[in-house]
């Protein structure tokens, strides 16, 4: 579970740093925003919706979870699926408006699985070594997202600004089902025999 939960965390930061290193290039190249407003716009509308997101997420897997622990996981899950289309949209949309709608809704959905990251692992890490699979967690995640920025500039003469950015949609469907696998396959085993160690 724990390294399921790892490769899904690293597909989310790797989807985020490309964004955030591309996105205000991208928004100055596609509507001739000054780099100002398109800085500004690239991540003010995001995180409003990763605001809410984060804290309609974590009501709702708190909820769930008091039923079944494995809702944190699945609404990590949800949140990715339900991200992706956005992702793609960000960079499709014709018009300034809809870009920003697509990145509001990115941001609710990637608030959906920030809001459960730590708790989804602890379900399944004995108390004694949380700091350190976290920590190990992040190293890992980081590792991955590093490269996004690297690999959409080399993508980027040939493939294209936008479609480098939309392909970012397809990281997070697989960071989706790196989640849900973790959930349906393996949570049950790891949590009994490693969180109340």
């Amino acid at each position: 579970t724990v390294i399921l939960l790892t490769l899904g965390f690293g597909c989310m930061v790797f989807v985020n740093v490309g964004y955030l290193t591309w996105m205000p290039s991208f928004l100055v190249d596609k509507f001739g925003l000054s780099l100002t407003h398109a800085g500004f716009s690239s991540l003010f509308y995001h995180h409003l919706g990763a605001f809410l997101g984060v804290l309609s997420g974590a009501k709702i897997a708190d909820h769930f979870a008091k039923v079944n622990p494995k809702a944190r996981l699945g609404i990590q899950a949800v949140g990715l699926l339900l991200g992706a289309p956005f992702i793609y949209g960000i960079s499709t949309n014709s018009s300034p408006f809809f870009t920003y709608a697509a990145l509001f809704f990115f941001g609710f959905f990637r608030g959906w699985y920030d809001s459960n990251i730590v708790a989804s692992l602890y379900e399944v890490v004995s108390p004694k070594i949380r700091s350190s699979a976290y920590g190990l967690m992040l190293a890992c995640a980081f590792l991955i997202g590093s490269v996004a920025p690297f690999l959409l500039g080399v993508l980027k003469p040939t493939l294209g600004l936008t479609m480098g950015l939309a392909s970012l949609s397809l990281v997070y469907l697989l960071g989706s089902v790196f989640v849900g696998c973790a959930a349906f396959f393996f949570f049950d085993k790891d949590r009994d025999n490693n969180a109340h160690e």
